[in-house]
């Protein structure tokens, strides 16, 4: 039926007129209710007053939005905690088997509200995040938030900034593998969901900042964590040490959910290309955790001296604020690395007060300072001369600590390769104790069996008696055997004699 030329419902009341946004028709609901109230169908409209919906398209054909909202959604849905990017367990409500199936999340937000908008080399959006401050170490800032974040990355001009309310607390933890897949315990409980990064981290004995391999774990593949009682408990055994006896180390970084007072944490980093070879970055975090306030302001650089030699920089400054005292600390770094087909080297120096940070740098590089230089030269295919200089100062107990090696490496033949050499290592102490190791460096690796079999032999024997605790006199025993291209299996044993250790 028609009322003054207009569509009319049932009861002959005139319908409004459809609303239009962007030339397109959009349905109004409250123009049917009384419909579906005469047709007793109002009763099944709603269920639990939610409304939710998901929404992906693009706007004038180079801005793509994504936007969802969900009234539905509350604060502490998975067991009382947040849970962040809506991941679940896959042996929670079915079970998988050989299923390579990599879930993802669209809309991921533990707010009703979720929003991205995405053109070209920008985005910006209101949802789960990883700040994703990575690129530097004292500026580094890596966490899993909810809120605002933005990102541009151009030809000259980048940027990462990011802002969240929270009441999440940073954790980072590292413990050393025990020989078992666990329990570890963390240090705090009541952690919030799918906030986890476990990575597997080997370190150079006698260079604690470098680290020799890294191996990023997937949560319910590699382990599982506990987030109520905040307990690891991996798939195969973590050793104490690696193949080469550095030390190995379960790095545990996560969010911790267990206070009602939410404040804002923010930041971010701005980098800017001068030229092609270089980039000046600035950086600035501003975490508001109760209990662990801090600031933290960084500037870095990098320049490209030649295709072979980079040089790289780096300063920053912190002042913290936790419930019993107060920190502030600067760190620094230069270094510069040359690679070619001869020559290997670096050279370096770097600080870390003991004060400085917001928890995201490794602590075996808190109260340091390093200055040294290390080389690697070819004189032939089958000749190379091999040396390392350094000094090592810990500000907690005053001592330092001086290394200088030289070693020459030559393949004798095919199946037969050997060195020699010498270091020498003095550690002072605060109270004026010296202790020191002077010692001569021999090795050799012979093959069988058509390469397949590899026997090994290295020796550290002091001319005197070896005095430093991190260099004793050492004997090494080793031996590799190719099962097959991709299996090795290798046995090594190493015996250690010195004043303090054995």
């Amino acid at each position: 039926p028609r009322v003054d030329g207009r569509l009319a419902d049932q009861d002959g009341a005139p319908q409004r007129q459809p609303v239009q946004v962007a030339g397109v028709p959009v349905l109004r609901i409250d123009a049917h209710q009384q419909v579906a109230t005469v047709s007793e169908r109002d009763d099944d409209l709603f269920d639990g007053d939610r409304i939710a919906f998901y929404a992906k398209g693009t706007v004038r054909g180079d801005t793509l939005i994504t936007l969802a909202y969900d009234t539905a959604k509350q604060k502490g849905d998975a067991g009382g905690f947040t849970n962040l990017f809506q991941s679940i367990s896959p042996t929670a409500y079915y079970t998988l088997f050989a299923d390579s199936t990599q879930p993802g999340f669209d809309a991921a937000s533990s707010s009703k509200l979720y929003l991205k908008i995405e053109r070209r080399q920008f985005y910006a959006m209101f949802g789960d995040f990883d700040t994703g401050l990575t690129v530097t170490e004292f500026s580094r800032y890596s966490r899993s938030l909810t809120g605002v974040k933005s990102e541009y990355q151009g030809e000259r001009f980048a940027y990462n900034a990011f802002a969240s309310e929270t009441s999440q607390a940073f954790v980072r933890d590292e413990l050393r593998g025990n020989g078992t897949s666990g329990l570890y315990r963390l240090s705090r409980g009541n952690i919030v969901g799918n906030s986890d990064k476990i990575t597997i981290e080997s370190r150079d004995r006698f260079h604690s900042q470098t680290v020799v391999s890294s191996q990023t774990l997937v949560r319910y593949l590699d382990y599982d964590i506990d987030t109520t009682q905040g307990t690891l408990f991996f798939r195969r055994p973590v050793p104490n040490r690696d193949a080469q006896f550095n030390p190995v180390y379960i790095v545990a970084e996560y969010e911790a959910d267990d206070s009602d007072d939410e404040a804002v944490t923010g930041g971010g980093r701005a980098s800017f290309k001068p030229t092609a070879d270089s980039e000046i970055g600035v950086s600035y975090i501003r975490q508001g955790s109760v209990g662990d306030k801090g600031d933290l302001g960084g500037l870095d650089f990098s320049y490209l001296v030649t295709d072979q030699t980079r040089i790289l920089g780096e300063y920053a400054h912190s002042d913290r604020e936790g419930l019993l005292d107060a920190s502030n600390g600067n760190a620094w770094k230069i270094e510069a690395l040359h690679q070619s087909e001869t020559l290997d080297a670096s050279v370096y120096a770097r600080q870390q007060d003991s004060g400085f940070g917001l928890g995201q740098q490794a602590n075996s590089e808190t109260g340091t300072r390093k200055i040294g230089a290390d080389a690697r030269y070819a004189l032939s295919d089958t000749l190379h001369l091999q040396g390392q200089i350094y000094q090592q100062d810990t500000f907690s107990t005053g001592d330092t600590r001086n290394v200088v090696e030289g070693r020459v490496e030559s393949q004798l033949a095919d199946n037969f390769t050997a060195y020699a050499g010498a270091n020498y290592a003095r550690d002072e102490y605060q109270s004026g104790k010296v202790l020191e190791s002077k010692q001569l460096l021999a090795g050799a690796a012979y093959d069988l069996l058509d390469h397949r079999l590899t026997l090994r032999a290295a020796t550290e024997v002091g001319l005197d008696e070896a005095e430093s605790v991190d260099f004793p006199d050492r004997r090494l025993f080793g031996a590799d055997y190719k099962l097959t291209e991709q299996t090795l299996l290798f046995a090594e044993q190493e015996f250690a004699r010195g004043e303090n250790l054995s």
